[in-house]
């Protein structure tokens, strides 16, 4: 997700939610440590064991006030940057971490030890709860409606009948109709119209 879609994001993230959550806050309690202050904003970081991940309040290029995570994670075989915000405020303590963890996990190299296993209740606390994100919810919600189009109740076959001169064809040619047991398949033949069941 990139700032301009994590911008848009918080114009729908309380919709359901009369209490939102600092932010600020909720980083506190899940265990970030205040810094002093980075390019004259406040600041906190959480040490990962192999990487260290800071938070800093500051406007972004969309001059919005987020809070702006960046930390960068050194392996003998990669580099990898992690870069994201937050708005300052969101719906529970949960989704704060499922926020973290999620940009965390989609971004690490793979098939690399990357984390101390003292460290990490919080990328855990937040891949358990990676339901509350506004993103997440919508992927469910078109998931759940493509399962349904695909389990829709087809056509009866009985609704298929004979019928080429209904169809308006020109002389010479017939309506071929082929009635299968999902699906019906209609086409042009110069032979006569049939309609067919396969079982």
């Amino acid at each position: 997700m990139n700032e301009f879609e994590t911008n848009q994001m918080q114009g729908e993230l309380f919709a359901d939610q009369d209490k939102p959550v600092d932010t600020w806050n909720s980083l506190q309690h899940l265990g970030f440590i205040k810094e002093d202050d980075h390019i004259g904003c406040p600041s906190m970081s959480y040490d990962f064991g192999s990487f260290k991940l800071r938070a800093t309040k500051m406007v972004n290029l969309y001059l919005r006030e987020v809070v702006s995570f960046f930390g960068v994670l050194r392996t003998p075989n990669t580099i990898t940057p992690f870069e994201f915000e937050m708005p300052l405020h969101v719906e529970s303590e949960e989704q704060c971490a499922a926020w973290i963890a999620w940009h965390i996990h989609h971004n690490l190299p793979h098939r690399e030890k990357l984390f101390l296993p003292s460290r990490c209740e919080l990328l855990i606390f937040g891949l358990q709860h990676q339901a509350t994100l506004p993103w997440e919810r919508e992927r469910l919600v078109r998931e759940r409606e493509a399962a349904e189009y695909r389990a829709r109740r087809s056509c009866p076959r009985t609704w298929c009948k004979s019928r080429s001169g209904s169809h308006g064809l020109r002389h010479g040619w017939h309506a071929s109709q082929t009635v299968t047991a999902d699906r019906l398949m209609v086409g042009l033949s110069p032979t006569s119209a049939k309609v067919s069941s396969v079982m």
